[in-house]
């Protein structure tokens, strides 16, 4: 297991004290698996636009997918600083 802790969130009601800098909560890849166990279709192509450090993206793109990875902070992995904007200006 790596040396990080998952937390998963929806919209969050965290005081400014309470709160991860830049927002930055992980979710766990194996949240990709629930997913699809569900009976969840995917599409070929994918947008991961907060992919953080990459996790959910590299899951993804394990199983076959082909995942544009993005995020507003750049924190290791994908295109940071802009999201969609940022990632059409890259290509």
């Amino acid at each position: 297991m790596a040396d990080f802790q998952y937390r998963g969130v929806g919209a969050s009601n965290h005081t400014d004290k309470d709160r991860v800098n830049n927002d930055y909560y992980a979710t766990a890849p194996e949240a990709i698996d629930y997913l699809l166990s569900g009976g969840a279709k995917l599409a070929a192509h994918l947008w991961e636009c907060a992919c953080g450090e990459g996790h959910l993206s590299k899951k993804l793109q394990s199983l076959g997918y082909n995942v544009m990875s993005t995020d507003l902070i750049y924190r290791g992995f994908g295109i940071g600083g802009g999201g969609l904007l940022a990632a059409n200006n890259s290509i």
